[in-house]
């Protein structure tokens, strides 16, 4: 077993990070244009009737490859997306403006290694912390 303690002073290691997106829990997702876009879309939105954009209802998480490409040794981009941020529609639309989705689409080098955060997180209070502050 490999354990590791987290801290600011203590990052996670490489090798660790490592083993994770190589489990393939996540999603794997080409960078193909559009297709990111449409998978935030899809995912992030809980419900089939009403999707349209706005906020993203449920946070997901996903590894996005270069097409043509297949498992993280060649390159990839871990993308994480919270509860909140906001999602434009399954396509863009032409004409409109460059955003972050369209920079995850981005070419992916051979090797390279990146991790992605959209939003912010949802962070909870520690209700003994509460209890003890009153």
């Amino acid at each position: 077993m490999r354990s590791h303690t987290l801290s600011d002073t203590a990052p996670l290691p490489r090798h660790m990070f490592w083993s994770f997106v190589n489990a393939h829990t996540v999603d794997e997702i080409s960078n193909y244009p559009g297709s990111v876009r449409a998978y935030i879309f899809n995912q992030s939105m809980r419900d089939d009737k009403k999707k349209r954009p706005g906020r993203a209802e449920q946070s997901i998480a996903f590894c996005i490859y270069q097409t043509e490409r297949y498992g993280p040794q060649n390159g990839y981009r871990l993308c994480v997306v919270h509860a909140g941020y906001y999602v434009g529609g399954r396509e863009k639309k032409e004409g409109e403006a460059e955003d972050d989705i369209d920079k995850l689409e981005r070419e992916i080098p051979q090797g390279h290694e990146e991790m992605v955060v959209l939003g912010e997180p949802t962070l909870y209070p520690d209700p003994q912390q509460e209890a003890q502050d009153q």
